[in-house]
């Protein structure tokens, strides 16, 4: 399906892409982009353009309760209280959250500065709203974006 390839050749979507892209293109007259652990640009008419990928949050999070055996393991399911944090948990609650906030917003603006014209950013995913609240970039949450992209695909193929 054309609305989910690149003009490059070389360029195809990978992973979940596939199915946002798919449910991105019912956005067609702006640009596009999504944030579910990495980012896909869809342009004006629905194409894929390409995209970014990122550890997810809860990759990153395993990787730092994996990696540093003397911080306990935390649930991430709100925001931070402040952000000079005055115990070890809430310093790793504002560690995770804002910096992956930071992470998504840092690669948002270089999108906008290489592309050179504003997108629509959708977050997606399980604590989107979570991350989303924290951002700058994000214009949006759909948190099915994924699921109703296979959806579509399904339907199309079926």
């Amino acid at each position: 399906n054309s609305s989910t390839q690149s003009s490059d050749p070389g360029c195809r979507p990978a992973g979940s892409s596939v199915p946002d892209s798919l449910n991105l293109s019912g956005f067609t007259g702006s640009p596009v982009s999504a944030w579910h652990a990495g980012l896909r640009r869809v342009s004006e008419d629905g194409a894929w353009i390409g995209g970014a990928i990122a550890p997810g949050v809860f990759i990153s999070s395993e990787a730092l309760f994996t990696k540093a055996s003397k911080l306990p393991r935390v649930e991430i399911f709100s925001g931070p209280k402040n952000v000079i944090a005055k115990d070890t948990i809430s310093a790793m609650n504002v560690g995770i959250v804002y910096g992956y906030a930071g992470m998504v917003d840092g690669i948002v603006n270089r999108i906008k500065k290489e592309i050179g014209h504003k997108v629509k950013v959708i977050a997606t995913g399980g604590i989107a709203s979570l991350i989303a609240r924290e951002s700058e970039t994000v214009d949006a949450i759909d948190e099915n974006l994924t699921l109703e992209g296979l959806k579509i695909l399904y339907e199309r193929n079926s």
